[in-house]
């Protein structure tokens, strides 16, 4: 991802999707001819320490809805996506604002993870990741959908009339062999569900919360003792 985006010119760049400020802090260390990144989220849940890191850098922060953007029309050269298109309630809107915002010949940078041709090993990732997307959606605390496969993913840049001008596959199964270490992944496995059980510590209702709980078990099971690796992801670059 890292070599791909040093071929990438941001210019002026709207982020949308901060979430933690994880892309952000790729972006600032690897694109090319940064004059600013306006980074947008419902929430900005960046720590303070990485916030005042990345405005020397010329970014700022904004709380602000993907589908109603508060910019002119024309404003931006680039928009960057990073494992938020899956998370896009409204694509019709989303797309038509963003089409808005960027300038002629304007640049769309995607990061994104896909759920198929995966190894048993990143499909924890997907089934942990869909686990977390479930529970967002049955407690109605945001829109969250499961992760698209490759084509899916190209199809709907292609229907909102986005050109694929490159792209490049990353964290593939083989990637990750180096290193790997089966017996830790499972230990991970276990924080992570231990981590889900907490989060449904605070449901009242018992009707949602019970199935929280089978949808946790469900997923424990499917993962047990198979280890965790990241799923497979793409950085692409479309124009318009």
């Amino acid at each position: 991802m890292e070599t791909f985006l040093k071929d990438c010119s941001l210019f002026n760049a709207l982020e949308i999707g901060t979430g933690i400020g994880n892309f952000t802090e790729v972006l600032v260390q690897n694109a090319k001819n940064i004059e600013k990144i306006t980074s947008i989220d419902l929430r900005i849940l960046v720590k303070d320490e990485l916030k005042q890191k990345l405005k020397d850098k010329n970014v700022v922060f904004l709380e602000m809805d993907g589908g109603s953007l508060d910019f002119k029309d024309n404003t931006f050269d680039t928009v960057c996506l990073s494992n938020t298109l899956h998370e896009i309630e409204n694509l019709d809107a989303f797309f038509k604002e963003v089409k808005r915002v960027l300038k002629p010949n304007g640049k769309l940078i995607l990061n994104e993870m896909v759920r198929d041709n995966l190894s048993d090993r990143q499909k924890s990732h997907m089934y942990i990741h869909h686990l977390a997307a479930y529970m967002d959606t049955i407690r109605k605390t945001r829109y969250h959908g499961e992760t698209f496969t490759k084509k899916e993913m190209f199809d709907i840049l292609k229907k909102y009339n986005f050109i694929n001008e490159s792209y490049k596959e990353y964290q593939t199964h083989e990637m990750q062999l180096k290193d790997s270490d089966l017996d830790e992944e499972n230990k991970y496995l276990e924080q992570v569900y231990k981590s889900f059980y907490k989060r449904i510590e605070e449901i009242e209702d018992l009707d949602i919360k019970k199935k929280c709980i089978d949808e946790i078990k469900r997923v424990s099971e499917l993962t047990k003792g198979k280890g965790f690796f990241l799923a497979t992801s793409y950085i692409c670059k479309f124009g318009l």
